[in-house]
């Protein structure tokens, strides 16, 4: 594979293709390692964050996307992503592609889920044409607004989850000294040069932590995890249960005409 300055990229055995160039890295592995994808999948697969992956098929399915080419940014490992495919007619023949900074998280998808294209690649530089995709999921992912309306059709949809005003309180209870609310408007603030937003749905669901295990797999996927000190993580760690406040944003945005 090819790209228009002749730079060389090969597929994987295991089916991906890493379009990051050493000189687009920012560290010798950037994104998620291999222990954090590990503790995402193990999660995500406990049903915890459902109702998220629920509500973003619902409105594609209520959008009725003429979808032919779908891209996940920052996919991580995958999961929402598949979710949204196996949910699609197969009569729509559609082109799923997976992108994410991770080469761990990439790999992990890749192994997982054979019938998506993925990407190592950043989301600021996205490998697709103008005006060729149908949709974009960023789900708990940076946004970059501009290549993001670039890459979408007039027709198309970007579809963005971010966390709402009480989104895992009580988990950052145990980090921080004092807990600021998220703030739910700077997103929309942000898209506004490049995005009309046409639906918002807030999710919110109670979810109750059974063990150590499972509280430390949801530490070491959300922002968090590189900010707590030593003592406070021992304290979690030593977390029998624990109940959180699932409250996020699932928002559908255009491009601005």
């Amino acid at each position: 594979m090819r790209c228009e300055n002749n730079h060389s990229f090969d597929v994987a055995r295991s089916g991906y293709v890493n379009l990051l160039l050493s000189s687009a890295r920012r560290s010798k592995q950037p994104g998620d390692n291999s222990a954090m994808i590990t503790s995402r999948r193990r999660f995500l697969e406990g049903g915890y964050y459902q109702p998220i992956s629920d509500e973003i098929n619902r409105q594609f399915s209520a959008a009725a996307i003429e979808s032919s080419c779908i891209m996940d940014a920052g996919c991580g490992e995958g999961y929402y992503l598949a979710r949204l495919s196996d949910q699609l007619p197969v009569s729509q023949n559609t082109r799923c592609y997976g992108m994410d900074i991770s080469k761990p998280a990439v790999v992990a998808a890749a192994r997982r889920y054979r019938q998506i294209n993925w990407l190592v690649g950043s989301c600021a530089r996205p490998p697709f044409l103008n005006d060729s995709l149908d949709a974009i999921l960023c789900i708990f992912s940076r946004a970059c607004f501009e290549p993001f309306a670039q890459a979408l059709k007039p027709s198309g949809r970007l579809i963005m989850v971010t966390p709402a005003s009480s989104h895992l309180k009580e988990l950052r209870g145990l980090i921080y000294e004092n807990v600021i609310d998220h703030r739910r408007d700077k997103f929309i603030d942000a898209a506004a040069e490049y995005f009309d937003l046409i639906e918002e749905k807030r999710v919110t669901h109670t979810i109750t932590l059974p063990d150590s295990r499972a509280i430390l797999d949801l530490l070491a996927m959300t922002p968090f995890f590189w900010r707590i000190t030593l003592e406070r993580k021992s304290h979690v760690a030593s977390l029998d249960a624990l109940t959180v406040q699932l409250d996020v944003d699932v928002r559908a945005f255009v491009p601005c005409n």
